[in-house]
């Protein structure tokens, strides 16, 4: 099983003077929508076939040896009923992202590690927040090195709460401090996290580390789904 930790991505190289394109606009949009709490099977639905790229790809993830499908999935409908809300709102916000221009494979991994990290570590301390927004979240967290902004620039426009740009942009609250502890765990420096400091948000390490041992499970499973599809 191959590992990759995080240093060479959370150190990228900023352009800020880039502007963000009509496709890399869209894609944010997606992002965002993909966070609503309030999203259903059918507005989940509408958002996957606005997209012919991303329409594609769920359906061929949904039909993939991984699957062992008896029958083939022909529908976006079919693929949220046998996947989940979850786990079809964490694939689309990764292959969304893929529709941008060429980035290294170890970045989709590594987005992809980065927001199980975050959803399994949050749901694993109870945190008040729906797993798959936090998959969302941990996506988002890494949109600097697809768009080549800095995280203040690329939040500046968009209808998120100011809780997540908090979080986002500042490490701020409960979910900046998640952000932190999956970044950390990503980079290998999980032993100089400060514990102390973020048991203010109930965070444990004992369960923190559970959690990181389960998402390598996971990336391990999902990694041939991930990459196929870009």
């Amino acid at each position: 099983m191959e590992i990759y930790q995080g240093f060479i991505f959370a150190k990228h190289n900023r352009v800020h003077g880039t502007a963000v394109s009509a496709n890399q606009g869209a894609v944010l949009i997606l992002l965002v929508a993909l966070q609503d709490p309030d999203i259903t099977a059918d507005k989940l639905e509408l958002i996957v076939l606005s997209d012919a790229v991303l329409t594609y790809r769920i359906i061929k993830l949904v039909n993939s040896a991984h699957y062992r499908r008896a029958n083939e999935i022909t529908s976006v409908a079919a693929a949220i009923t046998m996947l989940g809300l979850r786990q079809i709102s964490a694939f689309a916000s990764l292959f969304s992202l893929s529709t941008l221009d060429e980035k290294p494979t170890e970045l989709s991994l590594y987005t992809a590690m980065r927001a199980d990290l975050c959803q399994r570590i949050g749901a694993a301390h109870n945190l008040p927040h729906a797993t798959e927004n936090l998959f969302v979240l941990g996506v988002l967290s890494c949109t600097e090195a697809y768009f080549d902004q800095s995280m203040q620039a690329l939040t500046a426009t968009l209808p998120i709460s100011d809780e997540l740009k908090g979080a986002l942009c500042k490490r701020e609250g409960c979910l900046g401090a998640l952000l932190n502890i999956a970044q950390g765990y990503q980079e290998g420096s999980w032993s100089s996290l400060n514990w102390a400091q973020l048991g203010e948000y109930a965070f444990v390490a004992e369960t923190a580390d559970a959690a990181y041992q389960e998402s390598l499970l996971w990336l391990a499973e999902h990694r041939q789904q991930i990459l196929s599809v870009r």
